[in-house]
């Protein structure tokens, strides 16, 4: 049986990196991926 990430979950790849990124993602986390994706 294949292990599937649960649909809500989104991948973002920054700098060759792959962050799972989840909508209850705290503001702390979600501050670091927007300075480091803007």
């Amino acid at each position: 049986m294949q292990t599937l990430r649960p649909p809500r979950d989104v991948t973002i790849s920054v700098a060759g990196q792959t962050i799972t990124a989840r909508p209850t993602i705290p503001d702390d986390i979600q501050a670091i991926i927007e300075r480091t994706t803007h």
